[in-house]
């Protein structure tokens, strides 16, 4: 396919999605981190408010979009249409994991991408929305992006990475396995709910089956008693001179609260530790500390300045671009620092 791969399976952007899906304390930092990094918009409201597309999504849209795929792979895409005077006049969103690299040149220089929805190769997407073969763009060039234009309606991406050329490690790599614990933990509450006995008095079926039907009854009916909907029962067998009460031992129930509570707080600290989020931000209380606004803002400041580099990433890629409209320059300007608002109770 003549594509730089994308680790060794040429997934793993789609693989750090879903692990991000899969637990919601991961989900929240990615989501307090991307806030913080759009922040409160362009400090020019007029350009930020600029239909940027035929879908109608204005250049605000576009920088929440685009600071949710930053925050969580460190690196975004952006898919470009031009007239023949090389202007810029369409700008939309491209999900960072539907782009790679082309092959390089031999000093290791990327000239195009290509671009797929359906990198897995699943059998069971849409073939009349997945594009089946990917499809090739030269990256954003506007030195050449009139003569191609001319040439056909393909556009130019800017598929920008942290270091130029390399694929970047997703933001919550370090902690795949903390999250995937996560995760897990979750699987098996849910589990338990739904498979597990739990129980609150006997049922014993003394004897053994007499017939194959007989035992698929009893199998039946003990599938009934288990997970949330159960009646909390345990089950017993024995021959017919098995004494159930001779039998009765004591058993501590490993509830998963038991189980994960020292795991669970330490999967929380480090995914707060990784994104370097006040706990306040992410809804957390420390020890007897309490929500006053004193500590919202003292979380608001911090966060403002840890982002404040995502945020002039942005700034310069949009300032990249906004030259070229179609409809004069757009000089965005900076992106605006989150304020936190006092709440007002009537």
């Amino acid at each position: 396919k003549e594509i730089h791969t994308y680790d060794t399976d040429n997934l793993y952007p789609q693989r750090i999605k879903e692990l991000h899906f899969r637990s919601p304390l991961a989900k929240q930092a990615v989501e307090v981190q991307a806030d913080f990094i759009a922040g409160d918009g362009w400090t020019n409201e007029t350009a930020g408010e600029t239909i940027a597309n035929e879908d109608g999504y204005t250049f605000n849209d576009l920088l929440n979009f685009l600071s949710l795929d930053f925050s969580l792979f460190l690196g975004l895409g952006i898919h470009f249409n031009f007239n023949g005077l090389g202007q810029i006049i369409e700008v939309n969103f491209l999900p960072f994991e539907f782009t790679r690299f082309g092959l390089p040149t031999p000093m290791g220089k990327h000239r195009n991408v290509k671009v797929s929805n359906n990198w897995e190769q699943a059998s069971n997407k849409n073939k009349f929305d997945s594009l089946i073969d990917p499809v090739t763009y030269p990256l954003f060039n506007p030195l050449t992006a009139g003569a191609e234009a001319l040439v056909g309606p393909g556009g130019q991406v800017l598929y920008h990475t942290q270091v130029p050329d390399l694929y970047p490690l997703a933001s919550i790599d370090a902690i795949a396995d903390t999250i995937q614990t996560d995760a897990e933990i979750m699987r098996y509450e849910l589990n338990n709910a739904t498979h597990g006995f739990h129980g609150g008095f006997f049922w014993n079926y003394p004897g053994n089956f007499d017939s194959k039907e007989e035992e698929q009854a009893v199998l039946d009916k003990v599938g009934g008693m288990t997970g949330s909907d159960g009646p909390g029962i345990m089950i017993t067998a024995g021959d017919e001179d098995y004494k159930l009460t001779d039998s009765i031992v004591t058993l501590d129930d490993p509830t998963t609260p038991d189980l994960y509570e020292g795991i669970a707080t330490r999967i929380e600290r480090t995914v707060i530790q990784n994104f370097a989020i006040p706990p306040q931000l992410m809804g957390i209380l420390q020890d007897s500390s309490v929500f006053s606004q004193a500590v919202m803002q003292d979380g608001f400041i911090y966060y403002n300045i840890k982002t404040r580099k995502f945020r002039n990433v942005m700034a310069r890629i949009f300032k990249s671009f906004g030259e070229l409209w179609h409809e004069g320059p757009l000089d965005f300007g900076k992106i605006k620092e989150r304020e936190y608002e006092t709440p007002v109770f009537r």
